[in-house]
């Protein structure tokens, strides 16, 4: 999802600061979707990623994965069309500030919740903007959303905070049902193109992948391997991504899937998700001795601008792996002690043999590039500063 008129990204971090932040302490398994109905006009300038030249564009995604979603939808509203956001989320308790109201059968006027007190913040949002809540597993509530839209992005899954007790209810049927409604929705739509956020967790269980060999677009996990692991997270990714391809090719709706590696980069408010903690921890000392293995990473701000790339390139298709080149523990510790020398560092290192890379080669080729690590890294870091997270 990206603002219509002349709006441009915000890349300010810290409390301060304008831009869309993300609702990670939601259970899991709340969905959300953006909508935005309106024109982008072809001159806008949406910085740092491209300009952006479809006029109705829609942001789907769950609150347990709005790291990536951020970045992808902060923008300025000087100018340009009324923009609606729907965020649908089933409401577990029946609260959450929200009262009926809304245009769009299905949806649910949100009216000054707390909790999106940040997107309210932003500059025209008191013209331009409205809040609205929808249940992304109820098929006419997601057909009320994308309705006008050219464009969708259906961005992440459910991601259990430990092990599941229910796995087909809890990760896996949110996931494909989730899907399954977006995309059939789209269709009815009329949509030009679906984008949808997979994983690199839908590439990496397959054993029968050659050993040594870097994994690229050609491996899909393999779904009895992720059950007999309990990998239910990769099963779920596995299995979403599978059906909006079959969908597609049944129906010929355009579906185009990115998939990120394990995604850092600076917080926009002071909910750590699960990913920046893996980070935090090395900054933190909480282990002495770690493990010395090969991690593939990548920048929240670059995953943002391979969603809209894949939305943008006509020539765009299939499967996009999206991760910056693999870097041992040892290597990225390095680089923060020249940066923050006075962190408690892990001191010792084990090297382990399950070492893996991703190839982002096809991505690269349709214009993607990726920051360099150490900026990825001090401004994670400096992020995590600004908001007592490191304190």
């Amino acid at each position: 999802m990206v603002a219509g008129g002349s709006g441009r990204i915000s890349e300010g971090v810290g409390p301060g600061a304008r831009q869309l932040t993300s609702h990670a302490g939601r259970p899991v398994g709340a969905w959300a979707s953006f909508l935005i109905q309106g024109g982008i006009s072809p001159t806008a300038e949406i910085t740092p990623f491209r300009r952006f030249r479809s006029s109705h564009v829609a942001c789907i995604h769950v609150s347990i994965h709005p790291y990536v979603r951020t970045f992808l939808v902060q923008a300025k509203t000087d100018d340009g069309p009324r923009m609606v956001v729907h965020l649908s989320a089933p409401n577990r308790d029946g609260t959450g500030g929200l009262r009926q109201g809304g245009r769009n059968p299905g949806v649910r006027r949100n009216d000054g919740a707390s909790k999106n007190a940040h997107l309210k913040a932003l500059e025209g949002a008191g013209e331009r903007l409205q809040l609205l809540k929808a249940d992304l597993l109820d098929y006419n509530s997601v057909a009320s959303a994308v309705a006008g839209c050219e464009g969708v992005f259906h961005v992440a899954s459910p991601v259990p905070s430990g092990r599941s007790s229910n796995p087909e209810v809890e990760v896996i049927a949110p996931a494909v049902t989730g899907t399954t409604n977006v995309l059939k929705a789209c269709y009815e739509a009329k949509v030009r193109r679906v984008v949808v956020v997979s994983s690199v967790a839908a590439v990496l269980s397959n054993p029968n992948w050659p050993k040594g060999k870097v994994f690229d677009e050609d491996s899909w996990s393999d779904e009895e391997y992720c059950r007999k692991n309990e990998d239910w997270y990769f099963l779920s990714k596995t299995l979403a991504e599978r059906e909006a391809f079959a969908y597609a090719a049944k129906t010929g709706l355009d579906v185009v899937t990115i998939l990120p590696a394990l995604v850092i980069g600076p917080l926009m408010q002071s909910t750590v998700n699960s990913s920046s903690k893996i980070l935090i921890n090395y900054l933190k000392g909480d282990h002495e001795t770690v493990e010395n293995r090969l991690r593939n990473l990548v920048d929240v701000r670059d995953v943002a601008d391979a969603l809209l790339l894949a939305y943008e390139k006509s020539e765009a298709s299939g499967r996009y792996i999206c991760s910056s080149p693999p870097i041992k523990v040892s290597d990225m510790i390095n680089i923060l002690k020249s940066l923050y020398p006075s962190y408690p560092y892990p001191k010792n290192f084990v090297e382990v043999e399950d070492n893996f890379a991703y190839s982002s080669e096809k991505l690269q080729k349709l214009g993607w590039t990726f920051r360099p690590i150490d900026e990825t890294l001090r401004d994670s870091v400096e992020s995590y500063r600004a908001f007592g997270i490191l304190n």
